[in-house]
């Protein structure tokens, strides 16, 4: 699932007039489920949108996300709170735009924060034809690993099972060179 969702933050974002017909279904759609149940559910009038706002924000940036939170928002409110086509009308309808639009602002603000880490991460990251080499260390008897480029040291773990796993590996190269050349 973290795979997938890494994938998800790095693939561009659908943007310009691409991004228009999902951002009016990512509004239709909740609409015509809410007006689905009307009658048979109250008090639910914004909540079909919210996963419509992370999935804008996902797939067609933080700005169609924060449009689609606005027009879902007042679409809801003219349709579903209260008398239709009135905005606003007492404080349940003011209650339940207030902790739309929070949830809203959060939503699309950790998304935007998260491909701006992961931006941050892969520019760091060197590139495939470049060869940088690990960088080992001791610091109080563990031992670490880091890359140039990619952020803080891993820990490996202590030294001595370290010693012997690296030791172990550099055998089994060693073991499959002379393979190799019986094969």
């Amino acid at each position: 699932m973290i795979t997938t969702m890494r994938n998800l933050l790095e693939a561009p974002a659908v943007t310009g007039v691409k991004a228009v017909p999902w951002a009016v279904l990512a509004v239709a759609l909740p609409t015509f489920i809410r007006a689905a149940i009307d009658g048979a559910v109250v008090g639910v009038a914004v909540t079909p949108y919210v996963p419509f706002v992370v999935l804008a924000a996902l797939f067609l940036g933080w700005q169609w996300g924060a449009l689609v939170a606005v027009v879902a928002a007042a679409v809801s409110d003219a349709l579903f709170i209260g008398p239709p086509n009135q905005f606003l009308e007492g404080p349940s309808d003011w209650a339940a735009m207030s902790f739309f639009f929070v949830s809203s602002v959060l939503i699309v603000r950790l998304i935007r924060e998260m491909r701006s880490a992961l931006a941050k991460q892969l520019a760091a990251r060197p590139s495939r034809g470049a060869r940088k080499g690990i960088v080992f260390s001791l610091e109080e008897g563990e031992a670490f690993a880091s890359w140039q480029g990619s952020g803080p040291p891993m820990k490996l773990g202590p030294q001595e099972e370290v010693c012997e796993m690296m030791q172990d590996f550099i055998a089994q190269v060693e073991l499959g060179k002379l393979l190799n050349r019986y094969s």
